[in-house]
């Protein structure tokens, strides 16, 4: 983790599905959380809001891919996916988008490091 400037730079070296699950999951905790690289940029944060946030994630039941893609804006990802209802485009951007479990995993892993910042 590295803050500075107006926010964090948080560098899990996990993949982009993990990277977009786990900024899904900051922003649903009121972080301004996004995938910048191979980072997640969090900004108007500092280092024991980031840590609160994580924190309450992992004390939380852990999202399905379906709840947290309901936050996509934009879930139409191939040819015939304007053809699905609000619920299975939900279900099926978070399939194909989102990696919970990998996720969840790397929270586990950055969160005494956070605790420590």
């Amino acid at each position: 983790m590295v803050p500075g400037g107006s926010g964090v730079l948080l560098f899990p070296w996990t993949g982009d599905r993990t990277l977009t699950t786990a900024a899904m999951a900051l922003s649903g905790k009121g972080l301004s959380a996004n995938v910048e690289g191979p980072a997640i940029r969090i900004d108007r944060a500092d280092t024991g809001e980031v840590a609160a946030a994580v924190a309450r994630l992992l004390a939380e039941t852990r999202p399905t891919p379906a709840e947290l893609a309901r936050a996509i804006k934009n879930p139409e990802i191939d040819k015939w996916d304007w053809v699905l209802d609000e619920t299975l485009a939900a279900e099926s951007a978070g399939a194909r988008l989102l990696d919970v479990e990998g996720a969840w995993k790397m929270l586990w892993r950055v969160a005494p490091d956070l605790r420590r910042a």
